[in-house]
């Protein structure tokens, strides 16, 4: 049976015990169902800390529902650990079901059949959710094991199925517990026995970086990163001695020079290479961590490293987390919070930390914590103004418009006085807030003919656009 077949089996049982359910107050038993279903479906997902589009399609899809991430989420929570955590109950419905069948048959050894076929509900969409991604995510297992079986136990003893119930046990998931174990040995962190490397996925990701723009120490940079990982791996699994390889890194440079982006990259490279448990990125600034009052900060910092667990926490502009000169700033308790979260849960989040390159060196340098964990720099230089023309062109064929051949002198002219306004140059920023003015200036220019314009004059950048 599959879920469809099975909830179409749950509406008749709705619909069968419909006076004994009105009795308990459950007027919308079948939607309860639903909900409940949901509910389920996404704290399993949310276990490995990223919902993928994958996932929220599947709730929807075999649900009937339309909801998106946020809206889940502001429902459900993503409590999935605690002992208030609805992953942690036996759901209402099967409890409700449990009882109006044990009173219709309250002989010993009763087989609660209309109670099991809800509980098989569960099983199908947490199989369908820990399927969808096309890999099995092990948290995903874990829980949604702990949850069937407890489900399963409660089922067994309203059936008074003693010897069912001494041979089941229950261990409750040791959810991103710390391992002592591995203080013995800081090194045995990045060995691997038994991961095996896609070299088609980590050469196609390697691919998406080679052709981004300019970057052309920052893609060696991460080659060589690459390239030195997989010969570890191998020397691992062939019993050799392996050199410690630092996985937290330090992004420096001006803005607008792709630091998130290759950021997002290093991530699924990351995930590829068995280093972190997934490709998720969650990013994040001093605004986002540091609290005016105290002990707040330790609480954001926990709360959003925890969002990143498995997968990579990126923040912009740290160096402001450090000597902000102001009292009761908070941004020393953030790192010294950060700090403990890195070496308690070393194998399972990797930290980014980005912004300019001497506030950077000073920021590393202002804690040895810090200086001791982030001892791999990356430096992003400026674009030089031949890639920012061609990051210009990229915006426009990205938004489909056309530069008129007479206008590129005057664009090249324009890209490189970008260099000499106020401020710190901004990079890619910086072109893009250009591009933004001149198809601004283009629809003030052909606005007054719109209903006449051809495709061709919607697309077309004149050298007007660019004074």
């Amino acid at each position: 049976m599959n879920l469809a077949q099975n909830l179409d089996e749950c509406k008749r049982i709705c619909d069968r015990f419909k006076v004994q359910l009105r009795e308990a107050g459950e007027d919308n038993f079948y939607y309860k169902i639903i909900d409940q279903l949901a509910n389920m479906a996404f704290l399993i997902a949310a276990a490995n800390s990223l919902v993928s589009e994958a996932e929220i399609n599947t709730i929807n899809g075999h649900l009937k529902l339309s909801m998106n991430f946020n809206a889940l989420k502001k429902k459900y929570g993503s409590d999935c650990m605690s002992e208030d955590s609805f992953l942690h109950k036996v759901p209402s419905v099967i409890t409700t079901m449990a009882e109006i069948e044990k009173k219709q048959n309250p002989a010993p050894d009763s087989f609660l059949r209309d109670t099991r076929t809800i509980y098989e509900a569960f099983g199908l969409m947490g199989r369908l959710m820990v399927d969808c991604n096309g890999t099995k995510l092990k948290y995903e297992n874990m829980f949604l094991d702990f949850f069937m079986g407890r489900s399963l136990k409660y089922i067994l003893s309203v059936e008074a199925r003693d010897d069912f119930l001494k041979d089941l046990e229950i261990e409750y998931p040791s959810f991103y517990q710390y391992d002592k174990s591995s203080d013995d040995n800081d090194d045995d962190d990045d060995a691997e026995t038994d991961y095996t490397i896609d070299q088609d996925k980590i050469n196609s990701i390697l691919k998406e970086i080679d052709n981004l723009i300019g970057l052309e120490q920052v893609k060696k940079e991460i080659h060589d990163m690459v390239n030195l990982t997989i010969v570890q791996k191998m020397r691992g699994k062939k019993g050799l001695k392996n050199v410690g390889i630092s996985k937290h890194l330090v992004f420096s440079g001006n803005p607008g020079t792709g630091k998130t982006t290759i950021a997002r990259k290093i991530a699924q490279l990351y995930a590829q290479l068995g280093i972190t448990e997934t490709d998720k990125l969650i990013e994040t600034d001093r605004a986002d961590l540091v609290s005016g009052y105290m002990g707040q900060t330790a609480a954001n910092v926990k709360r959003i490293a925890n969002d990143a667990m498995g997968g990579v926490l990126f923040i912009d502009e740290a160096y402001t987390l450090s000597n902000s000169g102001l009292e009761n700033d908070y941004g020393q308790e953030a790192i010294d919070t950060l700090i403990k979260i890195m070496e308690d849960e070393r194998n399972k989040l990797v930290v980014i930390v980005a912004g300019y390159i001497n506030e950077m060196e000073k920021f590393i340098d202002s804690n040895p914590g810090l200086r001791s964990r982030f001892n791999k720099y990356i430096h992003f230089d400026d674009y030089s103004d031949e890639d920012l023309l061609k990051i210009f062109e990229h915006f426009c064929h990205e938004q489909d418009y056309t530069v008129d051949e007479n206008a590129y002198e005057l664009l090249k002219s324009k890209i490189i006085s970008l260099r000499n306004e106020p401020g710190v140059f901004s990079n890619a920023r910086a072109v893009r807030n250009y591009f933004e003015k001149v198809i601004s200036k283009q629809a003030n220019r052909i606005v007054t003919n719109i209903s006449s314009l051809s495709t061709e004059e919607l697309q077309h950048l004149t050298i007007e656009d660019f004074m």
